[in-house]
């Protein structure tokens, strides 16, 4: 099941702020976002089709536009107005967000973004390290028990970790000697 069709599954909140990728191209859910007055801030793709209503004035060097556009086009248009931020990267490449934010400055509706982006990091940092890759619960609570219980788990093998080994592999054997061969465990010997 892809992202579109899971997040059409969660509740939409007055006043929050959905942060979104390029994958998220389903301009139905935005429209739902904004009937219910919440808001978004969507990486678009290089080849989204706008039409420009109004050019906003620049406050920042690395914003090329800032528009209030509509969407779309034919059956895929949006019926609401939105506004599309077109910026460098530090990269050198071309960014472009749309957002119902218009009460923002385009750098706070960067810096949410970013925002975005730490939050994929921790994750993956969850999956690669913790092996968190599914929840057993899905409640507020049963997810932060979860990671809890998992950050815990890492720092007391990191605290115990020889220094001359490394964590991945350190990780890898726990996990075996665990749940396999408790044999394993003499790779706790310094020597």
């Amino acid at each position: 099941m892809g992202d579109t069709t899971l997040v059409k599954k969660l509740p939409i909140i007055k006043g929050i702020t959905y942060l979104a990728d390029a994958g998220f191209r389903d301009y139905s859910w935005l429209k739902d976002l904004i009937k219910k007055e919440a808001f978004f801030i969507v990486r678009q793709h290089k080849t989204v089709y706008v039409s420009v209503i109004k050019d906003l004035k620049l406050t920042e060097e690395d914003v090329i536009s800032d528009q209030i556009v509509i969407l779309g086009q034919k059956e895929y248009k949006m019926d609401k107005k939105t506004r599309l931020i077109k910026f460098y990267m530090k990269s050198g490449e071309i960014m472009l967000l749309s957002t119902n934010r218009f009460d923002l400055t385009s750098e706070e509706i960067r810096d949410l973004y970013r925002k975005r982006w730490e939050i994929e990091i921790f994750f993956k940092f969850l999956k690669q390290n913790l092996k968190l890759k599914r929840f057993f619960g899905t409640s507020v609570n049963a997810v932060k028990t979860q990671i809890y219980c998992a950050l815990v788990a890492y720092l007391l093998c990191y605290l115990i970790k020889p220094p001359k080994a490394h964590m991945t592999e350190f990780l890898r054997k726990v996990r075996y000697s665990l749940f396999l061969d408790f044999y394993q465990l003499s790779f706790f010997d310094d020597s």
